[in-house]
């Protein structure tokens, strides 16, 4: 089953989950898919957010690879809060994408815009 290697690697290395599945189609922020959330629960492991937010539309849906970017670029990562991975995998998703609107409703640091 899908779920059993990153289960019994959970204790140690970390597993990097994009839980909306794909780059954003849905503005502010695509439904997050509930695959991240089972495998926390299944695994028993909190799952720990991670924003990366950036200055640029770069690399986002619909954007062609022949396109170049307009510099500087500026990517800004900081840590959300840890969700427990107790409960039903659906509140848990639930939670996340509120997480999620609740981190983008906040603008990218202004000291790093151009």
């Amino acid at each position: 089953m899908m779920l059993r290697p990153p289960r019994r690697r959970l204790g140690g290395p970390h597993l990097l989950i994009f839980p909306e599945g794909t780059r954003t189609t849905r503005q502010p922020v695509n439904e997050p898919k509930p695959g991240a959330a089972l495998i926390a629960k299944r695994s028993g492991v909190p799952l720990q957010t991670i924003f990366i937010r950036t200055n640029s539309p770069y690399l986002s849906k619909g954007w062609t690879l022949f396109r170049p970017p307009v510099f500087p670029l500026v990517y800004q990562a900081s840590v959300g809060p840890q969700l427990a991975s107790t409960g039903q995998s659906a509140a848990m998703t639930s939670a996340l994408q509120r997480c999620f609107e609740q981190a983008i409703s906040r603008s990218i640091d202004p000291s790093l815009k151009v």
